[in-house]
């Protein structure tokens, strides 16, 4: 009989008829073979070695060429606007509103978002269904909001999380100045313009 080294597929038959297939889709270092299972439903109490990406999913503000990323709100912590999922490997977030949803699990989040002359300006992750913030916050981007600031910069924020069952996240930015139309951002006009971007890795069921 073959070992499991010396076929490319190997399929199985449970006792509802489904067929689940693993399937030999790579190498490895050192010559390993990388399979994949198809059709599986994994129980609740299977652990995968640490280090290892289940999906990854990336959310983000985009515009239309020539769009600015929107006016600022000074001095309170306010949602960012995000309206396109660019894709969602896992299959574990859904975006609504600006807010997203994420399945039980442990994540790895980055975050960053624009800002054009209001001065100091961050972001921060908001848990809405536990009415809390996650620490830490996200970097400082300051910029001034003198006519010396000509570029946008970004904040930047990256963190652990776990949610225990459905959660929903907002993103949120404190800018210590108002700044009509751009302060979110300033538009290059060349192709599509995003201002702000949220990757989230799943890393544990």
């Amino acid at each position: 009989m073959p070992s499991i080294t010396e076929v490319d597929n190997i399929k199985s038959l449970d006792d509802s008829g489904q067929t689940s297939i693993l399937t030999k889709t790579g190498t490895g270092a050192g010559g390993d073979k990388v399979f994949t299972l198809d059709n599986v439903t994994l129980g609740s109490s299977a652990v995968f070695p640490s280090g290892h990406i289940l999906g990854i999913a990336q959310l983000q503000q985009q515009e239309t060429a020539g769009n600015s990323g929107g006016s600022a709100v000074a001095t309170t912590f306010t949602a960012s606007v995000l309206n396109d999922e660019v894709f969602d490997t896992g299959g574990f977030v859904t975006l609504n509103s600006n807010q997203f949803i994420l399945l039980a699990g442990t994540y790895l989040i980055s975050a960053k978002k624009a800002c054009y002359r209001v001065g100091v300006f961050t972001i921060r992750l908001y848990d809405v269904t536990n009415t809390a913030y996650i620490d830490p916050a996200g970097t400082n981007a300051y910029n001034p909001s003198d006519s010396g600031a000509t570029k946008n910069l970004f904040s930047t924020l990256n963190t652990k999380i776990t949610c225990s069952g459905d959660t929903t996240y907002e993103l949120r930015y404190y800018s210590a100045e108002a700044r009509s139309g751009n302060g979110l951002g300033s538009a290059h006009g060349q192709t599509l313009e995003v201002y702000t971007e949220v990757m989230i890795y799943k890393i544990q069921p």
